[in-house]
């Protein structure tokens, strides 16, 4: 059996193809690629995709119906239309994941940080991170720094788009981050 999947144009880390059931009805079955990790939505993964790739050498494990990917929470919902048939659709939920990533924040930097809950912007008004000439940090906290910087891309990719700007803003900071950079990348966690 031939594997005759084609990328999304918008995401080549998506690869789908049409098929039909055996009533007629129009589907696609969908690859989403990470690495080495594959999520199959399909009428019948195992058969279509996992089998296949399988008999191609390549070594898979069916782990059973998915209800996380990457850290994001999925579920298959079904809407009943006008004319009294049901669709079936898939989602995925960030929120887990957040609550993670705002918790592990938390725990590390104890009551500091619940005292800042509750600000309007997700870096200072006005500050300009290329022109920062405060410390820069010592190893320990440049490592806290880019674990922070690790989360948050994950966190606008599930979703949080509002935050993309100051995550790629802040990100640039990487190599050399200083005392404001990390003050700033906290704040986008609150």
């Amino acid at each position: 059996m031939r594997l005759e999947f084609e990328p999304v144009p918008a995401d080549p880390n998506v690869w789908c193809r049409a098929l039909v059931k055996s009533d007629g009805t129009k589907y696609y079955d969908y690859v989403f690629v990470f690495v080495d990790d594959l999520l199959c939505l399909s009428v019948d993964p195992v058969g279509r995709i996992i089998q296949p790739l399988s008999d191609l050498g390549y070594r898979c494990k069916d782990v059973g119906k998915t209800t996380r990917y990457l850290g994001a929470e999925i579920a298959e919902y079904e809407i009943r239309g006008a004319d009294g048939t049901v669709h079936k659709f898939w989602s995925m939920s960030a929120e887990q994941y957040l609550k993670l990533a705002i918790q592990t924040v938390e725990d590390q930097q104890g009551d500091s940080f619940g005292k800042c809950r509750g600000v309007k912007r997700p870096v200072e008004s006005g500050y300009r991170p290329e022109l920062d000439e405060t410390d820069e940090l010592d190893d320990n906290k440049a490592n806290y720094y880019q674990s922070l910087i690790g989360i948050l891309p994950w966190v606008v990719e599930l979703g949080r788009i509002d935050i993309a700007n100051e995550v790629s803003t802040m990100a640039q900071f990487n190599c050399n981050p200083r005392t404001s950079h990390l003050r700033n990348t906290l704040r986008i966690f609150m």
